[in-house]
């Protein structure tokens, strides 16, 4: 083939690169669904950035982050969120499986395995978690580099006034094959943790109904 016949034939696929990059440097770095006045997920979110020595969202950043006030107590929330085998009972379509790795417990250190359906373009992927640090009931944090990713999840459950609960989930990605997807998987990831979130606090309804006294 003659440079010039490939050059012309190549010049639709460089425009759709140039302008897919350019979408994806412009595009928002936060998909986030909080409460209006609810400073908690912010906090969460500069943490989390923190740990993987990110100051500012850039281009290479994607966060997801969603907070809900729900009318179900923190020690109920944990008892059932602390169960890691039953993550796709309430995480789903989220999670496939969770297990631990070693011995069980939400300890500084424990390891654990989480088989995720993250979608197009990611697809189903296995994915092992070093526990960094456990506030017991109240919130846990892994942070890890793989593959030029890396990235930050914090679970915190705050209790409020009256028996409820703020149950704020949340990560942080931050790498260039990041940086040309989240345009893409942004909002669905978005809508994954508000799921595990909604379907976290009904099983919590659940367990009070079923406990209740009558």
């Amino acid at each position: 083939m003659k440079p010039k016949l490939l050059l012309i034939l190549s010049l639709p696929l460089l425009v759709f690169a140039g302008a897919f990059f350019l979408f994806a440097f412009a595009s928002t770095s936060t998909y986030q669904k909080w409460s209006v006045g609810d400073e908690t997920p912010a906090t969460v979110t500069a943490e989390a950035m923190r740990r993987i020595g990110v100051d500012q969202p850039e281009w290479r950043t994607l966060v997801i982050s969603i907070s809900k006030e729900v009318n179900v107590p923190r020690s109920v929330i944990w008892s059932i969120w602390a169960e890691l085998p039953g993550w796709p009972r309430w995480s789903r379509p989220l999670h496939k499986s969770a297990r631990w790795l070693g011995k069980p417990g939400w300890r500084t250190g424990a390891q654990f395995e989480q088989v995720l359906n993250l979608g197009f373009p990611v697809g189903e992927r296995t994915s092992h978690e070093h526990v960094e640090k456990v506030s017991e009931g109240e919130q846990v944090v892994w942070w890890k580099e793989e593959d030029g990713i890396r990235s930050c999840h914090i679970w915190k459950l705050e209790e409020l006034p009256g028996g409820r609960t703020r149950i704020t989930n949340t990560e942080v990605f931050h790498g260039t094959s990041i940086g040309m997807i989240k345009i893409l998987v942004g909002p669905r990831w978005l809508k994954l943790f508000e799921l595990a979130v909604d379907q976290l606090a009904l099983e919590g309804t659940s367990y009070l109904k079923r406990n209740e006294v009558r």
